[in-house]
């Protein structure tokens, strides 16, 4: 069984310290470096900044759906910056796990991710981790943010909020106040952030699909306030119900959870979302 060693407060607070610095030193080598060479199997592709953040906008106001994944001036020019840096990093996965079960031998969005970041643009010194737990709420995480993502000291954290907390709690204030709150602790950490929209279920009943619309717009809200990374999946994948009346072939049986192709795609856009794109994304 692991136990903390005594000394372990202190190496996380030396640690925190360390990812600070090492941030001041990427912004500071971000506003010095020209363009690199793009590489062979991705394009990193320069996408219009977000016009500056009102912050007097309204949290209430209806959901938006997207056109194209938002990356944010202060976070995505850090991840690209990271993705650059020959230095190894640190990705930590948390919140909900989205269902997946390693029995059925099938690999998950995060899987995915991780080859990808492995192989393809060959970060193999990379170490990508997941905490992520089924149905897990955005106050547990926020209670609970020592132990299931500081401790591995990650320079980049990417939260999937449940989509039943989204459909059960996504129209109160307070999923977004605690949103916002974990999401500005984890920058106080030296982190850098990702947010994920849950993905847009099927079959839902209507006050289910008003409560989880109300919960992605909300977590869009709190990507512009705070500058984090939008993968928003909901908007995409809210795109292909509208486009084919059915994105059935993205859920698995049940209805509730991504299938394997589901499972692919969310990997696919949370690349797309970091401006990160294979020849065929």
């Amino acid at each position: 069984m692991f136990t903390e060693s005594e000394n372990s407060a202190g190496q996380i607070g030396a640690s925190r310290r360390g990812r600070r610095r090492r941030m001041l030193v990427i912004q500071t080598a971000a506003a010095l470096r020209t363009p690199d060479t793009d590489f062979a199997e991705i394009i990193h592709t320069p996408e219009s900044v977000p016009a500056p953040v009102n912050k007097s906008a309204s949290p209430a106001s209806g959901p938006t759906v997207a056109d194209s994944p938002t990356l944010s001036a202060n976070d995505g020019e850090r991840i690209k910056d990271l993705l650059e840096d020959v230095q190894p990093h640190t990705w930590v996965f948390t919140g909900d796990n989205l269902g997946f079960q390693a029995e059925q031998a099938r690999r998950g969005w995060i899987e995915h991710f991780s080859d990808f970041i492995h192989e393809k643009i060959e970060r193999k010194q990379d170490i990508i981790l997941n905490s992520s737990i089924a149905d897990s709420s955005i106050e547990h995480i926020l209670n609970d943010v020592e132990w299931r993502v500081l401790r591995f000291q990650p320079d980049v954290v990417l939260l999937m909020p449940s989509a039943d907390e989204c459909a059960r709690h996504g129209e109160d204030v307070g999923f977004r106040d605690k949103l916002q709150q974990l999401t500005e602790r984890l920058h106080d950490e030296g982190c850098t952030v990702v947010l994920n929209t849950p993905p847009c279920p099927t079959g839902a009943n209507h006050s289910q699909t008003k409560s989880m619309k109300t919960a992605a717009s909300r977590i869009r809200t709190v990507a512009t306030r705070t500058g984090a990374v939008l993968a928003d999946h909901f908007s995409h994948w809210q795109a292909s119900l509208q486009h084919d009346g059915s994105n059935a072939n993205l859920h698995a049986e049940s209805g509730k959870q991504p299938s394997a192709r589901g499972h692919r795609e969310l990997a696919r856009r949370l690349l797309k979302s970091l401006n990160i794109r294979t020849r065929n994304s």
